[in-house]
C-alpha cells in the first residue's frame, strides 16, 4: 500500500495497490519468458526489461518471499530470516478415525441410495398391481356384458359355439 502512496505523490497520478501489484506480476512474468526464451537454443535473445530495477527489489526487499507456508506436516513462517515450523495438532489416530468415518459415511449413503431404490421398486410394483386389477376388472366386465345376454335368452351355448356368439355380437 505505501508503494501505491509513493507513487501516487511522486508521479501525480492515482494508482491502487492492486494496480500496482497486477503491474509487479505481469513485469515478473515477461522477465521469466524472456529468460526461457534466451535458455533455448535458436532463438533470438530477449532484453528483459527493467532488470537492475528487479535486482535491486529482490536485494533489498525480502517480502517476495511469503512469511507463511502451509505444507502437508504443518505450517512453516519465517521470522527475521528464521524459519519456524508449527506442527497442527493431526496425529495419525485421528487421520485414520477421519478415513474410517468417510468409509462409514460412504457406506451409509449406499445404504441410503440403495433403501431409496427398492423403494421406487416397490412403489413402481404396486402400482403395476393395480394396473392389472383395473384391467382384469374391465376384462370381466366386457365379457359379462357378453355372456350374461346368452344365459338370460335360455339358448344352449357351449364350447365352439360361444365363442362364435361373441365374435358375431361384438361386431
Amino acid at each position: 500500500m505505501k508503494l501505491a502512496q509513493e507513487i501516487s505523490q511522486k508521479f501525480c497520478k492515482e494508482r491502487t495497490y492492486l494496480q500496482v501489484e497486477n503491474r509487479y506480476k505481469t513485469i515478473l512474468r515477461r522477465k521469466k519468458c524472456a529468460i526461457d526464451n534466451n535458455s533455448q537454443s535458436g532463438s533470438s535473445r530477449q532484453n528483459v526489461p527493467f532488470e537492475e530495477e528487479l535486482h535491486k527489489i529482490a536485494s533489498t526487499d525480502d517480502s517476495i518471499q511469503p512469511e507463511v507456508v502451509r505444507t502437508a506436516k504443518g505450517v512453516k513462517r519465517l521470522k527475521n530470516s528464521e524459519r519456524v515450523s508449527v506442527k497442527i495438532n493431526s496425529s495419525t489416530q485421528e487421520t485414520k478415525k477421519k478415513a474410517v468415518s468417510i468409509t462409514e459415511k460412504l457406506e451409509e449413503l449406499h445404504e441410503k441410495i440403495e433403501k431409496a431404490r427398492k423403494k421406487r421398486h416397490q412403489d413402481k410394483m404396486a402400482l403395476i398391481r393395480e394396473l392389472w386389477h383395473y384391467i382384469y376388472i374391465y376384462i370381466y366386465i366386457y365379457i359379462a356384458d357378453i355372456i350374461y345376454p346368452l344365459f338370460d335368452s335360455g339358448l344352449d351355448y357351449t364350447g365352439r359355439n360361444l365363442l362364435t356368439y361373441i365374435v358375431i355380437c361384438k361386431n
